[in-house]
């Protein structure tokens, strides 16, 4: 991929992602359909936001265990998150090249595994791109009404596209108090060069790099470790 752009022209192109184009966009590509999904977005008052950003890419789809694929075990464990969550807005950004929303920001935990169930790794255009797929998320949580926030992103940690630099995007996030919590599906232990970059990516913005088997640590430390956000000066949010 070439130089990633700067945060000012990611912003805006991402920003535009959220709007009316990129959802029926996401929701063709991967099949999901959510006409029988409740949204109640911000219907029920909460203090935390949590978006998680699951990769869709063909790598995903590769063995994890002579039963499941790495894709399985992210969508078990996205679906334990969910089970867990009861007083948080839950919603979804699904990412392999590109990056969607899949789910608004709801307290419709039922419809949110919904729409994990119905999508699909090799479903969008194939690659990599975390750092888009951050800033989307980013973009997204802006939408919010909550005074915490935060992002799990559960991939393979091998980014390989995209206009925005993964570490970029995780400053970004630090500077607007968005911790990142980073949790690596990989059959076998994942190279150095994966772990620094989803270590680095929770390092850089306050959140921690978990297993899948932490989801009770990683959910104590959202209600109790995201901090209140705060809007920086100069920035539209």
């Amino acid at each position: 991929a070439g130089a990633p752009r700067r945060w000012s022209s990611t912003w805006r192109h991402l920003t535009w992602a959220i709007g009316a184009g990129a959802l029926p966009a996401a929701l063709f590509c991967l099949g999901v359909e959510l006409s029988g999904m409740r949204t109640q977005a911000f219907q029920r008052r909460t203090d935390l936001d949590v978006l998680v950003v699951l990769d869709v890419s063909s790598s995903m789809d590769q063995p994890y265990s002579h039963r499941n694929t790495r894709y399985d075990v992210a969508i078990h464990t996205a679906k334990r998150l969910a089970a867990q969550a009861s007083a948080y807005h839950l919603g979804l950004i699904g990412f392999a090249a590109n990056a969607y929303v899949l789910s608004p920001l709801t307290t419709d935990y039922a419809g949110f595994v919904n729409v994990l169930d119905r999508s699909r790794p090799r479903s969008i255009k194939d690659g990599t791109a975390i750092g888009d797929a951050l800033m989307l998320g980013i973009a997204h949580l802006a939408t919010g009404k909550a005074r915490r926030r935060a992002m799990v992103i559960i991939s393979d940690g091998a980014h390989n596209t995209g206009a925005v630099d993964p570490e970029d995007a995780a400053r970004l996030a630090t500077e607007l108090r968005i911790p990142i919590y980073t949790i690596t599906i990989a059959a076998s232990r994942p190279s150095a060069e994966r772990n620094d970059l989803m270590g680095q990516l929770s390092h850089l913005s306050g959140g921690l790099s978990l297993r899948g088997s932490e989801l009770e640590r990683l959910h104590d430390h959202m209600l109790k470790g995201a901090p209140i956000i705060f809007q920086p000066r100069g920035k539209t949010v």
